[in-house]
């Protein structure tokens, strides 16, 4: 019998640990994690509110954020640990320094350039040796076109997001749209930002993604082939395409239930 209880004492002892340990509760929750997660509690957002804040499904999906809160419902921590290290924002100006300058220009300044440097040149030595003789200090633009380059020739003609001629005309503002209105949720559940200078650039990002996409679905590809180009084919990326495709065809997926426009 003694021996029962120490092993009792120290499954308690684990338990406790695993419970207290971040990064096993983040775990915990990305297993029990449902599409599309609402407040438990309910939203006391307006439909324009709600709306807008839809701009940031995908990302937010990635996050594991509620769909329909301006809270995120993510932890702190974890909230100040990705901020800093995924963004580089530590405090309030950092906060809008970066805001500022994607909603200025973000990766779309990029891209028309980065798309034409890959449909000029195919070979991809080739391509490398022009943009480094053109922008011999900018190494974003190469990586940049590399990553384009990779997923037009996987995903071309995939049956979710091709990246067809038409789908690249579109651009990727919805790319920048979308981070901007999660990373503005982001800062003002860790107090970089107030609630009100949150909404004004969650609803300055939904006015973009109106003025430029007649719905979700353009916009999901504009969101996607930004991904593309700035992080190319990697395993993540397999991720981001399956929440868009779930986001425009779940029925529980809000872009079902409620238009863009």
């Amino acid at each position: 019998m003694p021996k029962m209880y120490i092993y009792i004492a120290v499954a308690i002892v684990i338990l406790f640990w695993l419970l207290r340990n971040q990064t096993i509760r983040q775990l915990f929750k990305a297993f029990n994690h449902k599409d599309f997660t609402r407040n438990p509690k309910g939203s006391n957002l307006t439909q324009q509110q709600y709306r807008a804040l839809l701009v940031g499904l995908i990302n937010g999906e990635q996050l594991m954020s509620y769909c329909d809160l301006l809270e995120t419902g993510v932890g702190r921590d974890r909230l100040v640990e990705g901020l800093r290290d995924y963004w580089g924002i530590t405090d309030r100006q950092s906060a809008f320094d970066l805001m500022n300058s994607m909603m200025e220009g973000g990766h779309r300044m990029y891209f028309d350039m980065v798309l034409d440097f890959v449909k000029k040149y195919p070979d991809d030595g080739i391509r490398t040796k022009m943009i480094n003789q053109e922008y011999p200090n900018n190494e974003r633009v190469a990586e940049f076109a590399a990553n384009l380059a990779a997923c037009i020739k996987e995903y071309k003609n995939d049956p979710g997001i091709p990246y067809s001629e038409v789908n690249l005309s579109k651009g990727i503002l919805g790319w920048d749209t979308g981070r901007m209105v999660n990373l503005a949720r982001m800062c003002c559940d860790v107090g970089y930002i107030t609630s009100e200078e949150a909404w004004d650039l969650i609803n300055s990002a939904y006015e973009a993604a109106q003025e430029n996409f007649p719905d979700w679905r353009s916009f999901a590809i504009s969101y996607v082939i930004g991904r593309g180009m700035w992080g190319g084919n990697s395993m993540s990326y397999g991720g981001i395409q399956e929440i868009a495709v779930k986001a425009l065809t779940q029925p529980e997926s809000p872009w079902t239930k409620i238009p863009l426009h």
